[in-house]
């Protein structure tokens, strides 16, 4: 089965392959969206690759659709000096924060491994939208393409989970784990996550 990791989600994934060192703190990442400088590896990756996400790939590399907010991330000559990174995961795109300082962006695993990982918020395109009086409450990009761009990720990702053979063998304890018997809450309004 897939595994997704966005922001921490993808610190932590990247602490585990290649230990607690590999991230850098102080990055001026926070309430920005940006633009992702794609590898070569994006155009035939499982996230982004294939002739059918050239727009995609266009668009996330032109426009600043990829909300940040992260003080942490792993440089791209701490990944690539740690063979336990590169080995295991492939670069898909790094960005350059507010103080010029370039950090591994998206990454996946190699191989028929279903890891994903993306150090900025694809979600938020798509679903935050808090308000602080008459203004956002962050940077989010909730432009056509950003919003194709989330879409685009949770597709990509959909896709990999319909490839595992895990199943429930009992529908209602499949039930009783529904993401519908989640509670709700707006503690944290107008913050997403």
């Amino acid at each position: 089965f897939p595994v997704w990791g966005t922001c921490l989600g993808f610190e932590w994934m990247m602490e585990a392959v290649g230990g607690a060192d590999v991230l850098t703190g102080g990055m001026d990442a926070e309430n920005v969206s940006l633009p992702l400088n794609l590898t070569a590896a994006a155009a035939t990756s499982k996230l982004l690759g294939g002739s059918d996400n050239a727009g995609l790939r266009e668009n996330l590399s032109q426009k600043p659709l990829a909300m940040n907010n992260h003080k942490y991330g792993v440089t791209p000559e701490t990944f690539y000096a740690s063979d336990s990174l590169s080995n295991t995961f492939d670069v898909l795109s790094t960005s350059v924060d507010l103080s010029g300082m370039e950090f591994v962006s998206t990454a996946e695993a190699k191989g028929d491994a279903l890891l994903f990982a993306v150090q900025w918020h694809p979600e938020k395109n798509q679903f935050e939208n808090g308000m602080v009086g008459d203004a956002p409450y962050e940077a989010v990009n909730h432009s056509p393409e950003a919003v194709d761009a989330s879409y685009a990720m949770a597709r990509a990702f959909v896709n990999a989970a319909r490839q595992s053979e895990h199943a429930f063998a009992d529908p209602a304890d499949r039930e009783s784990r529904s993401f519908y018997k989640c509670a709700k809450t707006d503690a944290t309004y107008p913050e997403f996550v």
